[in-house]
């Protein structure tokens, strides 16, 4: 086999990819790893039913997040690189002040909810405010980072990363470990990293003249009306990976959430490394789907690298399993999270199918037809609203675990579906699959 003809050649041939490959792994690895560090510590100051409140906290996060900033932020990447600086400037600019605005609306509606529905969260009232703004902040931080890494600037995208990860866990330190917060702590070390890190960004971005005084409503429609319908898709992927917790919380209890959001954590570790892979990888599957005067050889290297690929993620999700069990045995964590170790094998195993979707969402995406990525996520959300109800009903905590790794293998299944259909590939032919084995032998000799 040529070794420059496959994904190995398209590397090997292109070292800033590696370079930058190396810099987004050891910056996901290290982000997940200073938390994972630090987790025996404040476990020993915490209690499951702190664990559980933050794990509210950070949820009640990440679905306001795409309803404040409407990813508006996704837009840019797209006009990056056809558009101007000058006009790249404006446009940040028109889009940092629509997600401003909307942070006024949401926080209004938001504390407004609190007094008329009740406290449906279960936390402070301080809290409902404290919520939007780490959400308006991190999406500052976000534009920021978009910015950086469409430049290549990779360097500083990981410093940025580190740094709002040291920021946030000092403070958590200070307050939880020297002045004896509770799960209070870390929520407002979340607030003081992304508020840091907004200042920060803000600050750079207007050093470099990426966002100017020229706001431009024609701009926004346009960023609108790209970025709308994926706000759906993302509360529908937000829904699935997280609203097992007010399940958890509500059927079962606080403290039973605090377990699993321990298993979730040892679990997170495989996420991170899928993450930094992704940024290499989907960009060669779209390379390859891009060049049609070698169609069908591509179609050979492609379903060849899905094999492979997909077999690394399952053995690396029983790997994760495997070792986090290990560590609980050994009085990583104090023995009332004992009880984490049963999650850990199923949260890794549902971080991996979502890589394998990922493999095969390209396929969706270049038809342009994302109605069909929204269409699988929809029903997947559908069926994990269904199924947590079912199983942590019959099961118990567990429960949760089962049914996203089933809500999981549904979607992989769709996007399969949608993508044979949209994109066909040979994944049934034989002479695939077994190439596919020689490859693998191929990347360990060039390793070696």
């Amino acid at each position: 086999m040529n070794r420059e003809s496959g994904l190995v050649g398209y590397l090997l041939k292109r070292k800033k990819i590696i370079v930058n490959f190396a810099i987004y792994f050891s910056t996901y690895i290290l982000n997940k790893a200073i938390p994972f560090i630090l987790l025996p510590i404040f476990a020993r100051y915490l209690e499951p039913e702190d664990f559980g409140k933050l794990a509210i906290f950070t949820t009640a996060i990440i679905f306001m997040k795409p309803v404040l900033d409407l990813a508006l932020c996704s837009f840019v990447t797209i006009e990056f690189y056809q558009r101007s600086k000058e006009y790249l400037a404006s446009l940040n600019a028109s889009i940092l002040a629509a997600i401003f605005s909307n942070f006024v609306v949401v926080t209004f509606l938001f504390v407004g909810a609190r007094f008329l529905v009740g406290n449906f969260l279960e936390l402070p009232l301080t809290y409902y405010f404290l919520i939007p703004i780490v959400c308006l902040t991190s999406s500052v931080f976000l534009l920021h980072l978009i910015i950086l890494r469409n430049s290549h600037k990779a360097f500083e995208f990981g410093v940025l990363q580190v740094l709002g990860t040291i920021i946030n866990f000092s403070t958590s330190i200070l307050l939880i470990v020297f002045l004896k917060y509770d799960w209070s702590g870390r929520a407002l070390a979340e607030v003081a990293a992304n508020g840091s890190l907004a200042i920060i960004s803000l600050f750079f971005l207007a050093k470099y003249k990426y966002i100017s005084s020229n706001l431009s409503f024609e701009k926004l429609k346009e960023a609108f009306s790209f970025s709308l319908p994926l706000v759906f898709s993302i509360l529908f992927i937000s829904m699935i990976s997280y609203v097992d917790r007010f399940f958890i919380r509500e059927m079962v209890g606080e403290r039973a959430l605090g377990i699993y959001a321990i298993g979730f954590s040892f679990g997170m570790i495989l996420k991170s490394i899928i993450n930094s892979f992704e940024q290499v990888f989907v960009p060669w599957i779209f390379q390859h789907l891009s060049n049609k005067d070698k169609q069908k050889i591509h179609k050979i290297k492609l379903v060849r690298f899905t094999y492979i690929y997909s077999f690394f993620l399952l053995i690396l999700s029983l790997c994760v399993g495997i070792g986090g069990n290990i560590l609980l045995l050994l009085g990583f964590l104090p023995d009332k999270y004992l009880g984490a170790g049963e999650f850990i094998f199923w949260i890794a195993l549902s971080f991996s199918l979502w890589g394998i979707a990922n493999v095969f969402s390209p396929y969706i995406g270049i038809t342009k037809k994302t109605r069909y990525t929204l269409l699988s996520t929809g029903i997947g959300c559908t069926i994990n609203l269904i199924l947590n109800f079912a199983l942590i009903r019959h099961f118990g905590t567990i429960g949760a675990a089962y049914s996203k790794v089933i809500t999981v293998i549904t979607i992989v299944g769709l996007y399969f579906f949608f993508a044979n259909r949209l994109y066909p590939m040979p994944w049934f032919d034989y002479k695939a699959f077994k190439i596919s084995l020689s490859d693998l032998k191929e990347f360990v000799k060039i390793r070696k």
